[in-house]
């Protein structure tokens, strides 16, 4: 999902893989990509929660992103301040 909402970006660009374990283990997280709406960045990190427990559940990831999707244009919206 971030490398959809981040246009194709290589997440972790600057580090080898072995790096990029250590910092997701250590809690390190993507930052939020610039046209990702809030919601669906907060969804993203729930799911990269370190215990599985502490992630949501498919059937919760899917009603949030389709109220997300029925809602798109007035996040976008929030997300560039026009409303």
């Amino acid at each position: 999902m971030w490398e959809i909402t981040s246009l194709g970006k290589r997440p972790y660009p600057t580090r080898t893989n072995e790096e990029a374990m250590q910092y997701v283990c250590k809690g390190g997280r993507l930052p939020k990509p610039l046209y990702c709406p809030q919601k669906l960045y907060k969804l993203m990190v729930n799911c990269w929660a370190y215990e599985a427990d502490n992630r949501p559940r498919f059937k919760e990831c899917l009603q949030e992103i389709e109220s997300l999707k029925s809602n798109i244009e007035e996040a976008l919206l929030l997300e560039v301040g026009i409303i």
